[in-house]
């Protein structure tokens, strides 16, 4: 049997949730340059500018960006011998994405792959 603090998961998905709020994928990044170089409109042009810079303050100045409204679906992927001590693995999944600027939705089954070393 494998024992894991809650804390633990609790500090892993706070990093997760501060950083899905600070830094798009780059993938994602990356489109709205493409975006605003096949815009035809000056307006469009205009706006897409200021999301590319919006999302540079963000991960400059650590401000959440105001991109999406998102909502936070975590899935936590647990093996038969695991156990966690501590708390509750749902209070420590939810009171950090409630924490964030992410919607919360109540779900039945908490699941997120998250790797501990041992």
């Amino acid at each position: 049997m494998r024992s894991v603090d809650v804390a633990r998961v609790t500090d892993a998905v706070r990093e997760m949730c501060i950083e899905v709020n600070h830094k798009l994928s780059p993938d994602m990044a990356g489109k709205f340059p493409e975006a605003r170089e096949r815009e035809e409109s000056p307006l469009g042009r205009q706006i897409l500018g200021q999301l590319i810079e919006n999302m540079e303050i963000a991960r400059t100045e650590m401000i959440p960006i105001c991109q999406d409204t998102g909502m936070a679906v975590v899935f936590l992927e647990v093996g038969q011998d695991v156990h966690f001590e501590g708390g509750n693995i749902d209070d420590a999944v939810i009171i950090n994405v409630k924490g964030t600027t992410c919607i919360i939705i109540p779900i039945c089954k908490i699941e997120f792959p998250i790797v501990f070393s041992a």
